[in-house]
């Protein structure tokens, strides 16, 4: 499958809600929705050249929707509200990130290896707040989707599930940008130090098939842990799930892309209020999946770095995007750090029974609002009354 990455909005205080959406279609569905566009949207207005959401209509939106939903494309959303944010607890989060990347170098380590490793730490502390907030939503949406993506196909077209690629908006044009190097290098050790915590979940279902990704993905290796519990594990390849098949890319030269910006745009303005409607919601909640979250079914991933509350709901941002603890790495003593970080990181896989159904074909479709006090709405996209055609698809 291949899935292109965007987002909208600049990631500071002023600023509200920014988002990062990830669209993921399988590899022949991608080049058919790439054909179908091409003449569907050849007549649409175009800024510097490309599709963009603002620019629009409500009805070319909702034929761009149409053309995504008939082949089949999934659309993941994490959000956060960095005008409600912290911006003390932000810089916070960020350096007890920073210290834990080098917590657990020692003497007995390789003196090159300790220098690459303060070298990425010292990246990360004079990365501005915005990047770095972009940064973690980002890691999140990459495990969200690929769970979820590799859940959904598992039953449709389980053979996608041998490849894995990632097409992300590249911010320059002169190849990758310093932040866009730092996060793709600590993505792998990040994962894999999260993996005892954060297992990939696969569905546990007699429809599933997931040999196509077990005889891909499969790893097994010694995880080195600090405290010197050494042990051989069996898990997945993160390098081949996701690292090694990531690239940022000109939005320009892929409509999908593009796409992918514009269901970022309008996911956001619907959470700024900008043009909040059923008709919108509906649209997006076509390509997404519904899950319960914290006891309430939303489609969209809302983080929070600051602990943030609301009077009525508690705690609504998913604090997993808490600083990660580089301590699941197996780190040889005398290799640079760029090596280390292309030696094959593993992560584990957990099956979960879950309520994982054929997607809703037609339908009416509703949106709710929740007051969530100065938390401002969390959107939800809620399926009422699905037809017989189809069900809802919930996680």
């Amino acid at each position: 499958m291949i899935t292109f990455i965007d987002e909208s909005g600049k990631f500071v205080k002023n600023d509200g809600w920014s988002v990062v959406a990830a669209l993921t279609l399988t590899h022949s569905f991608a080049a058919q929705a790439r054909r179908k566009l091409g003449p569907e949207t050849r007549d649409w207005p175009r800024v510097d050249g490309e599709l963009k959401g603002r620019s629009l209509s409500d009805l070319q939106f909702k034929n761009l929707v149409q053309v995504l939903w008939r082949h089949q494309a999934l659309l993941h959303v994490v959000a956060v509200n960095v005008g409600l944010e912290d911006a003390d607890g932000i810089r916070r989060h960020k350096l007890i990130q920073a210290e834990k990347m080098t917590a657990n170098l020692t003497d007995e380590h390789h003196p090159e290896l300790v220098k690459q490793v303060e070298k990425l730490r010292a990246s990360l502390e004079a990365m501005p707040d915005q990047l770095y907030i972009q940064s973690v939503a980002m890691t999140q949406l990459i495990w969200e989707c690929a769970q979820n993506a590799a859940m959904y196909f598992s039953t449709r077209k389980p053979e996608e599930l041998a490849r894995f690629e990632w097409k992300i908006d590249a911010k320059s044009s002169n190849g990758e940008t310093k932040q866009e190097t730092w996060w793709k290098s600590v993505l792998g050790p990040i994962f894999e130090s999260n993996a005892d915590h954060h297992q990939f979940v696969s569905l546990d279902d007699s429809k599933a098939d997931y040999s196509f990704f077990d005889q891909a993905h499969a790893l097994e290796k010694k995880l080195w842990r600090p405290n010197g519990d050494n042990k051989r594990v069996s898990g997945f390849d993160i390098g081949k799930l996701i690292i090694k098949t990531t690239e940022f890319v000109d939005s320009r030269s892929d409509i999908l892309l593009q796409t992918a910006d514009i269901l970022a745009n309008r996911t956001r303005r619907c959470f700024q209020d900008t043009i909040f409607d059923n008709q919108t919601a509906a649209d997006l909640g076509r390509l997404q999946i519904v899950q319960s979250r914290q006891g309430a079914r939303q489609v969209v991933k809302i983080i929070s770095l600051t602990q943030h509350k609301c009077r009525n709901k508690g705690r609504i941002a998913d604090m997993s995007a808490a600083p990660v603890d580089f301590s699941g790495r197996e780190i040889s003593l005398h290799q640079p750090l760029s090596q280390m970080l292309e030696m094959d990181q593993l992560i584990f896989r957990e099956q979960r029974k879950r309520r994982f159904t054929k997607r809703l074909v037609r339908g009416q479709r509703s949106v709710r609002l929740l007051d969530v006090g100065e938390c401002q709405k969390l959107v939800h996209f809620v399926f009422d009354k699905p037809d017989v055609t189809g069900v809802v698809r919930e996680i």
